[in-house]
């Protein structure tokens, strides 16, 4: 399981810097926060977290920064 971990780490690396590579950090960073997302619906899912109205809003408010911070100039 750790080697899962540190491939799957590695490869979240990878794809940020080439992310960089092609475009600005404005763009990249928010995108990269999207991670915290992800931990949460796995946790729902594979370790079943309770889901309140609190945790549905926090994560919509996550993904709207997101899309608010990307920066389309």
């Amino acid at each position: 399981s750790l080697l899962l971990i540190g491939v799957t780490y590695f490869l979240s690396l990878t794809f940020f810097y080439i992310a960089l590579s092609k475009g600005s950090l404005t763009r990249a960073g928010p995108v990269w926060s999207l991670s915290l997302l992800v931990t949460a619906v796995l946790g729902f899912i594979f370790l079943l977290e309770p889901i309140n109205l609190k945790i549905i809003l926090g994560l919509l408010f996550g993904v709207l920064s997101v899309f608010l911070l990307r920066g389309d100039n």
